[in-house]
């Protein structure tokens, strides 16, 4: 399954829409201006594009409405806990009190970012799309497991990269789709109008 000529341009379009949207909500989170871009848009199987492996956190979210499936936001640790520090400055004026689990933090984020994603795509296609409150793993066998029960293994992946005060921090946005759904996607994308 490829994305061809308009369906990949529309594609690219939606990206640059959620990413000006994405950098906004966390520019205000944060206090600082952000840059964010989604990037290196393909449709393979899961296993091609990436392995579930330690150190990194993993947060989850089963999809509803339209079409169903998963969502997976992942960042090493180390971008995680760079990103911990800064929320946490924002919201409690101190990193100091970072809890040892930043599960609450990276689920913010999750929040933000998958959320304003999945919206753009749905605004665009005239899609309900609904994603579960999120589940946050380290264990990548556990995110694995969650991501297994929704899948036929097909997904839209998605490269994201924040920029914070001249910190690069990467993280990857996968959208698992049962096939169906996936096919369904594909071809609104062929017919669907994009919106400015």
């Amino acid at each position: 399954m490829i994305l061809k000529g308009k369906q990949l341009e529309k594609l690219e379009k939606i990206n640059q829409n959620s990413s000006k949207r994405t950098a906004v909500a966390l520019s205000q989170l944060l206090g600082e201006k952000v840059n964010v871009s989604f990037s290196d848009i393909s449709i393979k199987l899961l296993n091609d594009v990436y392995q579930f492996k330690k150190n990194h956190l993993f947060s989850c979210c089963h999809l509803v409405g339209d079409v169903t499936g998963s969502t997976i936001f992942v960042l090493h640790e180390d971008y995680s806990s760079a990103i911990t520090k800064m929320i946490l400055q924002k919201l409690l004026g101190s990193s100091e009190k970072s809890p040892k689990n930043p599960k609450i933090v990276l689920n913010e984020l999750t929040n933000i970012i998958t959320g304003t994603y999945l919206s753009t795509l749905a605004d665009h296609l005239s899609f309900k799309i609904l994603p579960t409150p999120p589940k946050y793993f380290t264990d990548p066998k556990k995110a694995d497991n969650f991501v297994n029960k929704s899948k036929d293994g097909i997904v839209l992946f998605i490269k994201t990269i924040l920029s914070v005060k001249s910190k690069k921090i990467d993280g990857e946005l996968i959208l698992v789709l049962d096939e169906k759904s996936l096919k369904k996607m594909i071809a609104f994308l062929k017919y669907s109008m994009i919106l400015s």
